[in-house]
């Protein structure tokens, strides 16, 4: 495998996509076997905490960043139930 692809993470699959931020990374044809919803709702959190984090830790108060930390492990939370879904659907356990 080229240095500059990340391989697709379910087991046995030789689909990659170009090196990004993420080391992981679930390929087109694994994605489809996400359940829409469960992808909605990491799409739009992800989103959310990408704008959040743009912005310096000075600019909030206690509170929000509990937050903006509570949302971001929820979005790892996320894409954890959505690798296990691709992989046991790819399998056929599910």
């Amino acid at each position: 495998m080229k240095p500059d692809r990340t391989p697709c993470c379910v087991p046995f699959c030789k689909r990659t996509a170009k090196k990004s931020e993420s080391d992981e990374v679930i390929c087109g044809a694994h994605g489809r076997l996400i359940d829409k919803d469960l992808k909605a709702k990491w799409r739009k959190l992800s989103r959310e905490v990408d704008k959040a984090m743009q912005r310096p830790p000075e600019a909030y108060d206690g509170t929000e960043r509990l937050r903006v930390v509570a949302d971001f492990r929820r979005c790892e939370e996320l894409w954890g139930q959505m690798k296990r879904q691709a992989i046991e659907r790819a399998v056929g356990v599910s």
